[in-house]
């Protein structure tokens, strides 16, 4: 095993662990429902991906003082991604928006995403990965400003099912009532 693989495979099985071990923090928004394949654009390939996910029914109650009522909102993103190398990619949301329940158009915030795959996961019965993502929030977006995201991707294969998973870390960058970042 090449030395790059192994430490995306070490990091894909501390971000698991990780993810098993400690409660998910902070309250947001659910901004996006995507399940991750492995699968990347090749070294030099740019890519641009619409995601639109609406809440048919949903909680009727704000998560937080300020935030959105999912219940009929629409939310999306522009995804652009671009292929570095066989198992890295980068990638922007921008900007992600929320359609609400009644019709305001709210954009809520950005987020910048490092995906380290295993190389041609579309070929591999069994596959594997680690996605990194950092979010500026707008306030009724999530309590916190600042945000990160880990989620390990682990997937087989088996004719034409998939089973992938998907565990998802939220860690927001905050202390008690304030953001690292602005005291």
């Amino acid at each position: 095993m090449r030395a790059g693989m192994a430490g995306i495979l070490g990091a894909s099985g501390g971000a698991l662990i990780l993810c098993l071990l400690l409660p998910a923090a902070g309250r947001a928004q659910t901004d996006e429902i995507q399940v991750y394949t492995a699968e990347i654009n090749d070294p030099g390939q740019f890519s641009i991906t619409l995601y639109n996910n609406y809440t048919v029914i949903g909680p009727t109650q704000l998560a937080f003082p300020g935030g959105i009522v999912p219940d009929h909102s629409l939310n999306g993103v522009p995804e652009y991604g671009l292929g570095i190398t066989p198992w890295f990619e980068l990638g922007a949301y921008l900007p992600l928006y929320t359609r609400t329940r009644n019709g305001r158009f709210l954009i809520d915030g950005t987020k910048l995403r490092a995906l380290f795959v295993s190389p041609k996961a579309a070929e591999r019965s069994f596959f594997y990965g680690v996605n990194f993502e950092l979010s500026y929030n707008a306030r009724h977006w999530n309590e916190a400003r600042y945000a990160m995201e880990i989620r390990p991707i682990v997937g087989w294969r088996f004719g034409p099912v998939d089973l992938i998973l998907n565990p998802i870390m939220d860690l927001p960058f905050q202390r008690e009532g304030a953001d690292v970042c602005t005291g």
